[in-house]
């Protein structure tokens, strides 16, 4: 029985490092998006890694309960403390968490890279907001009449 849970988890084990490596790769998509300051672009990126991220969440939570029945059928509290030896399938697992591990700390700092970018991006579009809305009080103050067609005085016989 156990070796068919550790089986399963396996199974969403690789599931979810194949969703994984989708995101890796929309991720390294969306550095080049950014650069090119494509926003249609960069917001089919995000939905699509939504949808990645919606997988895993789902693959998450199986898991989760195939490794509590796992712990609790081996009355153990990790699954480093079951030994490789009596189930041979579980350093497929163990690898394969490894690999979820290494991949998420690499979309992590693809992420962080972006944000910077984007957070850059932004700054320059504010500084140039600025510097147009400085311009545009410098014109008002040239011409600060040119709304009055008429006289400003206006003359009354006594």
């Amino acid at each position: 029985m156990t070796n068919n849970i550790v089986k399963d988890l396996i199974e969403v084990s690789r599931k979810k490092i194949n969703h994984l490596k989708n995101i890796l790769n929309y991720t390294k998509i969306q550095q080049k998006v950014i650069g090119n300051n494509d926003l249609d672009k960069l917001q089919q990126y995000i939905e699509k890694k939504q949808k990645e991220i919606e997988s895993i969440n789902k693959l998450d939570s199986i898991f989760i309960s195939k490794y509590e029945e796992l712990k609790e059928k081996n009355n153990i509290n990790s699954i480093e403390d079951i030994r490789v030896e009596k189930y041979p399938d579980l350093k497929e697992l163990k690898d394969n968490i490894k690999e979820i591990t290494k991949l998420l700390k690499l979309i992590q700092q693809l992420e962080l890279q972006n944000n910077q970018k984007i957070k850059s991006n932004f700054d320059k579009v504010k500084t140039k907001l600025k510097n147009v809305k400085k311009g545009k009080k410098l014109v008002k103050g040239y011409n600060p009449y040119n709304n009055f067609n008429d006289s400003i005085f206006i003359d009354r016989k006594k």
